[in-house]
């Protein structure tokens, strides 16, 4: 876990730095995490706000570690298709 969240984190600073937000979106739904916020639309008074909160969020390696963490637990659970239920 620790590495993908520390390749997922630098991944999306690298996209944020060159000012791709919306591929850093999109990075974040194929690997199936839901991003924290909506895409941020520009000519907003909050465009600013969210943008840098994309870049706090997304670079984070614990918040992608905790998804991570997350992620997996649910995919655990998660019944396969055919098998019976545990008793």
């Amino acid at each position: 876990m620790k590495n993908l969240a520390l390749i997922h984190s630098t991944a999306c600073r690298t996209l944020l730095d060159e000012g791709l937000l919306g591929d850093a979106l999109r990075y974040c739904l194929r690997q199936g995490i839901a991003p924290p916020f909506s895409p941020c639309e520009q000519d907003t008074p909050e465009y600013e706000r969210c943008v840098a909160l994309a870049q706090e969020t997304l670079s984070d390696y614990g918040w992608w570690e905790k998804r991570l963490k997350l992620q997996a637990a649910r995919q655990v659970q998660a019944p396969i298709p055919g098998r019976p239920p545990k008793a």
